[in-house]
């Protein structure tokens, strides 16, 4: 077993590259779970696809 000891230096650089890494990964399975899921969901029901939100148009006054 061995302990670290003041003066050792950590290479926290790895391991917040490896942390980042295994994070980003497990959000991007979450968002493909939740697209196949949503995929489910409207196949199954027979849905329509709804814009709920108009998009603004911009007038130029020039």
């Amino acid at each position: 077993m061995s302990y670290c000891v003041y003066g050792d230096v950590m290479n926290y650089k790895k391991m917040y590259h490896e942390l980042f890494r295994a994070t980003e990964k497990a959000i991007n399975i979450l968002i493909e779970a939740q697209q196949r899921c949503e995929d489910i969901y409207v196949d199954e029901f027979n849905c329509d696809i709804v814009e709920l939100f108009e998009e603004k148009e911009t007038h130029s006054d020039n």
